[in-house]
């Protein structure tokens, strides 16, 4: 008796939709991914593909043939196996479960169509294989990890912890002992601290075989700068500049102070100001220049016969500052870690409990 029928997916053809030319309107096809282009699946994988809207469609058109589902197991590779009350079993695709996304949006409105009572958080949070019971509470799996020192120990230690009424989804070994391990890290910290912090940054599995500790310090080059009226002044604008730990390596002056004065004819102080910021080393006046006051010795007077005004005389002051660039170099505490580690014996453990509704 054949137990097969046509591959929903594809619908029989053994192909599927791959792309089409926006040119020539060409379609390109490809092998059907679920029925691996055979065109037919096993009955129970009569209603699968893996579009989930399609889907949900016929999980619906499902549930309203055979009821609402007794048992949903979800599989690692996100396959949804059905059991109906009347002992019909389906494979259905395209949900999915594990993060938040269009399959588990779909996988909620399934599961919600099938009178399981699990929330959109519960559902991103699943770590397949799950079973789901009608009637009872999901509870999500519970994984634990188990060290001893053989896989034998490690396994017995971990069967022992799972209670009586749970079901086991999964006993993996995850190191069988025999792993050997080197790790080298670069730790910003002093001699005592360094071994710890190291240690920190490796699995609970790992088992010390050996330590070695090198110095790797570096030094951190740079410069400050600093401003003022005096050398020391701009030095010790410079210093508040320097890094927490730095020393000071060499002292450049970058720029001498000066000062000085010029006199400006003009027809009143701004724009006697403003022809030495414009114009300064046509009046000898340093360029980077900052004038700190102006003075009016001459006052602008009428010309004569009283025919337009004179220019007055204005002595403009001005200050070059000081600029001192300091060098300085700084230690960064640094040490090499190398460790041979051991990877121990553990075991994982995965098992869910199936609870009554009350």
């Amino acid at each position: 008796m054949d137990r097969t029928v046509p591959c929903s997916h594809c619908k029989g053809s053994g192909k599927e939709f791959a792309s089409m030319s926006l040119v020539t309107g060409e379609i390109n096809y490809r092998t059907c991914s679920v029925c691996g282009g055979t065109g037919s699946v096993d009955t129970e994988r009569s209603d699968f593909t893996q579009y989930p809207d399609l889907s949900l469609r016929k999980a619906i058109d499902l549930m309203e043939e055979h009821g609402k589902p007794a048992e949903i197991s979800i599989a690692g590779n996100n396959d949804f196996h059905v059991l109906f009350p009347d002992g019909s079993r389906y494979i259905l695709g395209g949900f999915t479960v594990g993060y938040r996304g269009t399959g588990p949006d779909y996988t909620k409105r399934f599961l919600d169509a099938a009178g399981f009572n699990i929330t959109m958080d519960e559902i991103a949070e699943m770590k397949p294989p799950i079973t789901l019971t009608a009637g009872q509470p999901y509870i999500a799996p519970k994984t634990l990890l188990f060290r001893a020192r053989t896989v034998e120990e490690a396994k017995k230690a971990a069967l022992d912890a799972v209670p009586p009424d749970a079901e086991i989804t999964a006993l993996e070994v995850v190191f069988d002992g025999t792993t050997v391990g080197k790790e080298e890290q670069i730790v910003y910290t002093t001699l005592d601290d360094a071994s710890k912090m190291a240690r920190a940054r490796l699995s609970e599995s790992a088992e010390i075989q050996e330590e070695k500790i090198e110095d790797a310090s570096i030094l951190d080059r740079g410069t400050a700068d600093g401003e003022g009226d005096s050398e020391d002044e701009a030095t010790e604008k410079a210093k508040t500049k320097l890094p927490e730990g730095a020393s000071i390596t060499d002292k450049k002056i970058f720029q001498e102070g000066k000062q000085g004065a010029a006199i400006i004819d003009e027809i009143d102080e701004y724009y006697a100001r403003r022809e030495i910021q414009q114009m300064p080393l046509a009046h000898q006046v340093p360029e980077g220049a900052m004038v700190t006051s102006t003075e009016c010795i001459r006052e602008p007077r009428r010309g004569f016969l009283r025919l337009g005004t004179k220019d007055g005389s204005y002595k403009v002051s001005w200050r070059l500052p000081w600029k001192v660039t300091l060098t300085y170099q700084r230690k960064h505490a640094r040490k090499k870690v190398v460790l041979i580690f051991r990877l121990k014996p553990t075991v994982k453990v995965t098992y869910q409990l199936h609870l009554k509704s009350r």
